[in-house]
């Protein structure tokens, strides 16, 4: 079929696309998972601040970080230094002040 795109699921819950794996996390404030793609674990590490670690090494891959709900914000997210698993999330009032919001992270890596 000409434009569709292929796409698998694996058994550890990956979806890959034309050669790309992507993994996603829907957090709660609290930092429990609501639900997610690849993910091992995630904590709640400070006011704002969440470790999202993931099932395979995601050094190299793209990361994003979203805010979700009713209550606006900004959500940034890195490579955690030293984890090639494991991504640090931090989520912020639109004034800047760290504070646990809900947030997406999606992470894209060229399998």
């Amino acid at each position: 079929m000409a434009g569709a795109a292929l796409m698998t699921i694996t058994a550890v819950g990956e979806t890959q696309a034309l050669g790309f794996a992507t993994y996603f996390a829907v957090l709660g404030g609290n930092g429990t998972v609501a639900t997610s793609s690849g993910v091992a674990s995630s904590v709640r590490t400070g006011p704002g601040v969440y470790e999202v670690a993931f099932n395979r090494p995601i050094v190299g891959c793209a990361l994003v970080a979203t805010i979700n709900g009713a209550k606006a914000g900004f959500a940034s997210v890195a490579h955690k230094a030293g984890s090639p698993t494991t991504v640090t999330v931090s989520t912020f009032t639109t004034r800047g002040v760290a504070s646990n919001l809900p947030f997406t992270v999606l992470i894209t890596c060229n399998s």
